[in-house]
């Protein structure tokens, strides 16, 4: 209780402290239901209506002009995706269990069995090895992320031999030059094996010129920087006679 001052009659009036908390209205937020909006409104204090505060975050700028707020973020670029699909086919195939870099009508013996991501083969370019360059698939326009690596492989001898087969992509770094002036490139070359199936084989007891092989790897570990050129390579099948094998690849990727 206190004591106020009347005008009015001169006196001083006893009443009751003021105990107003303010009126009985409030605020609320709406919302869509869809589970994913913040409240602006948080609570009211006495008189006050209380209400968050927005905050800048990351990439994100607030500017508070006389009637309202902008929102700004930079603009997004899109991502710059590559694909390319390679396709071989030949009758004539070696005849030893061995790795073969192909595409289009042309193989080039690379060699060895190695299976282990990394290994190295070498090759020479020169004009007598011109299937090197002829069965080439591409040159790496940019450094990219590789997404999704498919394929499907067809040999008619897969089930004369009791050895397991795999495809795999043999790249060589740095091949050629920046900018639109090609530059040469000779002599003594590594490949490195940078993907690699898991093992196929047809059981003996079945045809394998009835068997066509694919898969689709939607998770592969494959990363090409610019300038890389790219082979298909198929650990060869022994075969008899003649060898009609076709192997066919698509990769995709994001630049990275």
């Amino acid at each position: 209780m206190a004591w106020k001052f009347n005008p009015f009659t001169g006196s001083l009036d006893y009443y009751e402290s003021d105990t107003d908390t303010g009126e009985v209205n409030t605020a609320s937020n709406l919302t869509s239901g869809a589970g994913t909006e913040a409240d602006a409104f948080k609570a009211k204090v006495g008189v006050d209506l209380q209400f968050r505060t927005l905050k800048q975050g990351t990439g994100i700028t607030l500017t508070e002009n006389a009637n309202d707020i902008t929102i700004t973020s930079p603009a997004i670029p899109p991502v710059q995706s590559f694909t390319s699909t390679m396709k071989y086919y030949s009758r004539v195939n070696d005849s030893d269990l061995e790795w073969l870099i192909v595409n289009n009508d042309t193989n080039f013996k690379l060699g060895g069995t190695d299976i282990a991501i990394d290994s190295t083969r070498t090759a020479t370019i020169s004009s007598s090895k011109q299937t090197i360059i002829r069965s080439v698939w591409f040159l790496a326009p940019f450094d990219m992320t590789v997404t999704n690596i498919s394929g499907i492989i067809m040999d008619d001898d897969v089930s004369n031999h009791a050895d397991k087969y795999y495809i795999g992509i043999w790249v060589m770094a740095g091949f050629g030059s920046s900018g639109d002036t090609p530059s040469a490139e000779e002599g003594v070359k590594t490949f490195t094996l940078k993907y690699i199936t898991q093992d196929y084989y047809t059981p003996a007891a079945l045809n394998a010129a009835n068997n066509a092989f694919g898969f689709y790897d939607s998770s592969p570990s494959l990363s090409l920087s610019a300038g890389d050129a790219v082979w298909a390579g198929h650990l060869q099948n022994r075969f008899n006679g003649n060898d009609d094998m076709t192997l066919t690849m698509t990769i995709c990727a994001t630049k990275a």
